[in-house]
């Protein structure tokens, strides 16, 4: 509840003005809310506490940034960077933002004046690889990652940097054998085992894939483990072990994540009634799960029911009436059926989702159907 948390935090810098924790909780509630002038105020109250606060600096940078005053992060987070010249994070802070603007000459400059401070911070070298690889300087790339595995050899964060840059260099044998490190270091993170089998795949080793995903099912008894080998299994070719794979993990912990992927299997194999009964089962036994109900207006709609796909967004849309995806398709099944309600959706719809070029498609088509061009064709901009 932040206008309550704001009220308790006003109440902190009344009885103590220099309150810096105070001032910026404030500001982050301030900047939640869009009240971006208040924010800045508590931020230079903090300031004139503390000048050489380098929070304060990277708060400030980021409102510039979403005010969209492109020079003002680079400026305010040097300044702060003159009055803390030892902090780390500033420096780190500020790459990242140079790397989001592509000024990656500039971001790895300020990385390797990072390193001189500490030079061996994770963090920072893993920063200064993926930039030499934005750049083109694959050797130098991997050169910084070798080293980064060298220092942290336990870390198999460290071992997928590595395997980047080795593939980067057209090293898939060294990039596998790293993978297969960062998987061993790091068995919980499902991002390295799906590298790795994406790699092994490739490589012709569909065997090995098999083997490193049903290494994962087997260490993880939730939904994940089985649908990483039933995706595995798939890719290769073996829909009926795929199906398999689900159905045990179904009777065993019945789920909704296994209840698509059963359905998406089906579709591959052609079973196009079983795609539909597998979703429509789960509706029917547990109507809050909008995931599942969302995924059968979809199959649905896809199978040419419109109909019926519109009854399952209507049902999510009284649920959960901020879902803009659901919102875009109601309003496209209704754009002749009900104009009216059709415009109402596909215009809140926008509004939750300003940037999304289907919606914007949609809305364009509608107001185009409204005789309405003007309004029309900024939006259908969006759209392309």
């Amino acid at each position: 509840k932040p206008d309550a948390a704001n009220a308790l935090f006003t109440q902190a810098i009344q009885r103590n003005p220099k309150f810096r924790s105070a001032l910026h909780a404030r500001a982050q509630i301030a900047v939640s809310q869009g009240r971006y002038p208040d924010a800045i105020k508590d931020l230079k109250a903090s300031q004139s506490v503390d000048p050489n606060d380098p929070g304060a600096y990277v708060r400030l940078a980021e409102i510039a940034a979403i005010q969209k005053q492109p020079a003002q992060p680079t400026a305010l987070l040097r300044e702060g960077i003159a009055k803390a010249p030892k902090n780390v994070p500033i420096r780190l802070v500020l790459a990242r933002y140079q790397i989001s603007q592509r000024q990656m000459p500039e971001a790895l400059a300020t990385l390797k004046d990072a390193l001189k401070i500490s030079p061996n911070e994770a963090q920072t070298l893993a920063l200064v690889g993926q930039v030499q690889q934005a750049m083109g300087q694959k050797k130098e790339a991997l050169a910084t990652n070798k080293t980064l595995t060298q220092k942290f050899q336990k870390s198999g964060a460290a071992q997928a940097l590595l395997a980047n840059s080795l593939l980067a260099s057209g090293d898939k044998k060294g990039a596998i054998a790293a993978l297969r490190s960062a998987t061993e270091l790091s068995p919980d993170v499902r991002e390295y085992r799906v590298a790795l089998i994406q790699l092994l795949v490739q490589a012709g080793d569909k065997d090995g894939a098999v083997f490193t995903a049903k290494s994962y099912a087997d260490t993880h008894r939730g939904p994940e483990g089985p649908i990483l080998l039933a995706e595995t299994l798939a890719t290769v070719g073996r829909l009926p072990d795929a199906a398999t794979v689900i159905s045990k993990a179904q009777s065993v912990r019945p789920d909704w994540q296994l209840t698509l992927m059963e359905s998406q299997i089906a579709m591959q194999r052609n079973d196009q009634a079983h795609a539909l009964s597998s979703l429509k089962n789960w509706v029917a036994n547990n109507g809050t799960d909008y995931a599942v109900r969302q995924a059968y207006g979809d199959l649905m709609l896809r199978l040419g029911d419109t109909k019926g796909a519109l009854a399952e967004y209507e049902e999510i849309i009284k649920a959960r009436p901020d879902t803009p995806g659901v919102l875009n398709k109601a309003a496209w099944l209704l754009r002749d059926s009900n104009p009216t309600r059709a415009y109402s959706l596909a215009s809140k719809a926008a509004q939750l989702a300003p940037n999304s070029p289907d919606i914007a498609d949609t809305l364009g088509f509608i107001l185009l159907q409204r005789k309405d061009a003007k309004s029309a064709l900024p939006v259908l901009e969006k759209a392309f």
